[in-house]
């Protein structure tokens, strides 16, 4: 086994200890920063489009942003 890392919103990941592998789907780097590829959108700028989906080749120390596409909350 190839010893990968990656980083997910900034935080290490690892394939020994976080699971990463190659390649990997949309909805499993998704979970590495505790969301679905149902609830999250990769990148901080654009527009919320459909559910992640697919999978795309892991490249040791490559950087990925997972972002919440629905923020609920109010102010008091």
């Amino acid at each position: 086994m190839v010893h990968l890392v990656i980083f997910v919103n900034g935080k290490k990941k690892t394939s020994t200890d976080d699971g990463v592998t190659n390649p990997m789907t949309d909805d499993e780097i998704a979970g590495r920063a505790g969301l679905t590829g149902d609830t999250a959108r990769k990148g901080e700028d654009g527009p919320v489009g459909d559910p992640l989906s697919g999978s795309v080749p892991i490249k040791n120390g490559e950087h990925f942003v997972v972002r919440r596409r629905n923020f609920e909350g109010g102010c008091q």
